[in-house]
């Protein structure tokens, strides 16, 4: 048994239970309260998010490089 394929399986079968409806951009972030700062990430099919406030959380996504915005999914938000 591999746990981060049962991990990356299970992520993936609670993002696909719980959709998101994210705006595309310039939303208001569900985690920091950010306004205009929020959207879907392209080509993630609206499964991936990101924010760019500066305020946002480390503990909220995962940031994808230094000093650039934060990402992160359905799963991300709900934890």
């Amino acid at each position: 048994m591999n746990c981060n394929t049962d991990f990356a399986r299970a992520v993936s079968a609670w993002n696909a239970q719980h959709p998101a409806n994210w705006p595309r951009s310039h939303g208001p972030c569900p985690i920091c309260a950010g306004s205009g700062c929020f959207g879907t990430v392209p080509g993630s099919d609206g499964a991936r998010w990101c924010c760019f406030d500066c305020d946002h959380p480390e503990t909220a996504g995962r940031r994808a490089r230094k000093n650039g915005p934060m990402t992160g999914d359905a799963l991300d938000v709900e934890a």
